[in-house]
């Protein structure tokens, strides 16, 4: 796997988590179901709370590494005036969007040095 095919591994995770997202979505109407009942209205509720968090999250990590920019405190402020202006989680959000990061930048890496290698 290069870092090209890593990279479009990324998008369809958030892609999937996306779909997810739009399934709970319709599931909490209590009202106007589109289709057919499979979760309960607050589960539902709960899960879509959950989902766009992690969403959130997730574009942070994705948009500092398809940038390429260092997830640190300097870089901080620039890109969550970006993706979140005026949010009061911002920080919150950065904190959590690290994780994310640090996780598929350790497998870019990876990726990265047998790239290096194969080609000498």
């Amino acid at each position: 796997m290069n870092t090209k095919e890593y990279k479009n591994t990324i998008k369809e995770t958030i892609k999937a988590k996306e779909v997810e997202q739009k399934f709970y979505k319709n599931q909490r109407k209590t009202v106007r179901l589109v289709g057919e009942r499979k979760v309960s209205p607050s589960d539902a509720a709960y899960k879509v709370l959950c989902g766009k968090a992690d969403l959130t999250e997730m574009y942070i990590a994705y948009y500092c590494i398809k940038h390429r920019i260092q997830m640190d405190d300097e870089n901080k402020q620039k890109v969550l005036d970006i993706l979140l202006p005026k949010n009061e989680s911002a920080d919150y959000r950065w904190n959590y969007a690290k994780t994310y990061y640090n996780k598929w930048y350790a497998e870019l890496e990876k990726i990265f040095e047998n790239e290096k290698k194969d080609a000498e």
